[in-house]
């Protein structure tokens, strides 16, 4: 009876730690790669900039950059692809961990061209609920290629909100 009750309480703890995960998953999808892909369509500036917290840390290919001028550089750059009709950008996952107030997320992300052609790269962020909103906190990424893509979970689409 003992070895019963056990499993009741393993099987109700790893239930609810999964419909956390899918919670938390929904939201920062909502909160973070909804607008990221959105952003890059658009050529919108001001929703990508958004996403990031003001202390924002991105390493690529040995360079750290930090805070506001990493910010602004982005936007500025988010903002160029409304001439050219925006950039199709996708993402999959190798891992997504997180508490109540802080994720770890790894996986690839597709960059389309306008030739057709795609560019593949290795993310890694970190990203932190502030003031009840996910933002990028941290931000690492690295060329890749097409099989590393296929490697890759797609996001859920049962976990991307009705709303977008």
């Amino acid at each position: 009876m003992n070895k019963l009750i056990a499993v009741f309480i393993c099987f109700f703890y790893l239930s609810g730690s999964a419909q956390a995960d899918s919670h938390s998953n929904a939201e920062i999808n909502a909160q973070i790669w909804l607008p990221f892909i959105e952003s890059y369509a658009k050529g919108d500036g001001d929703l990508h900039a958004s996403l990031y917290s003001d202390d924002i840390v991105r390493v690529s290919r040995g360079k750290v950059q930090t805070g506001m001028a990493y910010i602004e550089r982005m936007r500025e750059y988010v903002n160029s692809l409304a001439d050219r009709g925006g950039r199709p950008i996708s993402f999959r996952f190798n891992e997504r961990s997180h508490n109540e107030n802080t994720a770890y997320e790894t996986g690839v992300f597709r960059l389309m061209h306008s030739d057709g052609t795609a560019s593949y790269g290795r993310f890694e962020v970190v990203i932190k609920k502030i003031h009840g909103s996910w933002k990028l906190s941290f931000d690492h990424d690295q060329p890749t290629d097409r099989d590393a893509w296929n490697a890759a979970e797609p996001m859920d689409a049962m976990l991307i909100p009705a709303d977008r």
